[in-house]
């Protein structure tokens, strides 16, 4: 997903337009329309980013998203990161390079599993019937 389509999602999740965002955040209504096809500074994103609580990496779409993946998804993975911030080993805290490590590490698992569980539930769909003769 698009920088763009992830800030719309967002912005639906919470019940509001694109056009209500951008004013909330102090941006002209019209701002966010932009991003469909220019990429909005750094400041820009971390402003939307914490706004929404969710990582930079989630908001401009990671490279490791499967192409099937939804929104839904996206927003689940990003619960699951958040939930495991204190990552520590033996009592000290993980450094910003070792906890990455770990949430690719959770990331991958995460896809993984997903992956299986769209296969179970598309093998256990129900099959249309032909009924030509």
């Amino acid at each position: 997903m698009s920088l763009y389509e992830n800030v719309k999602y967002l912005a639906a999740k919470k019940g509001m337009s694109l056009p209500d965002f951008a004013e909330e955040i102090g941006l002209p209504r019209t701002a966010l329309y932009k991003w469909r096809t220019s990429k909005p500074s750094v400041e820009m994103v971390e402003k939307v980013a914490k706004y929404f609580d969710v990582s930079i990496e989630f908001l401009i779409g990671s490279d490791h998203v499967p192409e099937w993946a939804s929104n839904d998804d996206m927003f689940d993975l990003e619960a699951m990161l958040k939930n495991n911030v204190t990552m520590s080993y033996a009592g000290q805290e993980l450094t910003p390079t070792e906890k990455q490590r770990v949430q690719d590490i959770l990331t991958s698992i995460f896809w993984e599993k997903k992956e299986k569980q769209r296969q179970k539930d598309i093998s256990n769909k129900p099959q249309e019937m032909d009924t030509h003769d």
